[in-house]
């Protein structure tokens, strides 16, 4: 059992050796692509490493008012200038702040030029779930150039949650940001000086439109190693 373990091996290494030997020498050292000299846009949203503290106590929930304006506008978050799909004019999104129990009001104004809708990334929408942000399936689509309004409760979740566009593929290319509700009783609360609240995502140098393009393509195979 062992002779033949080692006997397979030597077979693959040999085929692996084979393979690697056979391929074009061009296809070893992948072509980079090379970034426009721009420096980076100073309407990046530099607050995602900017710390917070807990809201105030109040006596009783209140309502916690926001607006956000989409818009597209052509920033350099990495160095490479490309379109955005702003809220406020950032990229990543204004954070959304609240307490629990609180009511939370978003005015959204979409200047998009294109059709939206926000979701509000798990919460439970109980009693509320036409501000849920599922296009077609909760609420109609915002039509550009017009302004919805979400109001819902956070009842008595806390926690790190987000936001984000629920049309197509709008979020990849910036509608997306950080909403947090904070539990005023927060066991932990004195623990911990300062919050910091960071958002990842992938970035691509081109819209998400032409990338999912590609992707549907017919004989499309960049799923898989070549």
């Amino acid at each position: 059992m062992r002779i033949t373990s080692i006997f397979y091996v030597i077979v693959l290494l040999s085929l692996y050796s084979t393979i690697i030997n056979a391929a074009p020498a061009t296809s070893a050292v992948p072509t980079l692509e090379k970034r426009q000299e721009t420096e980076q846009d100073p309407d990046f949203n530099t607050n995602i490493f900017t710390s917070f503290k807990p809201l105030e106590v109040t006596a009783s929930p209140i309502t916690r008012e926001y607006t956000l304006t989409l818009a597209k506008a052509e920033l350099a978050p990495d160095g490479f200038s490309r379109q955005v799909w702003t809220s406020n004019g950032q990229y990543p999104g204004p954070m959304i702040r609240a307490n629990k129990g609180d009511q939370i009001v978003i005015h959204v104004q979409n200047n998009l030029g294109d059709f939206t809708t926000i979701h509000w990334h798990g919460i439970f929408q109980r009693g509320t779930t036409f501000y849920d942000g599922v296009a077609g399936q909760t609420q109609c689509l915002i039509a550009t150039g017009t302004t919805f309004t979400y109001n819902f409760t956070a009842g008595e979740q806390y926690g790190t949650y987000w936001w984000h566009s629920h049309f197509r593929s709008q979020y990849v290319d910036g509608l997306r940001g950080a909403l947090i509700i904070h539990d005023p009783k927060d066991p932990y609360l004195n623990d911990y000086d300062e919050e910091f609240v960071m958002t990842l995502s992938d970035w691509h140098h081109e819209e998400s439109e032409s990338l999912v393009n590609k992707r549907m393509a017919k004989g499309y195979d960049g799923f898989n190693v070549n």
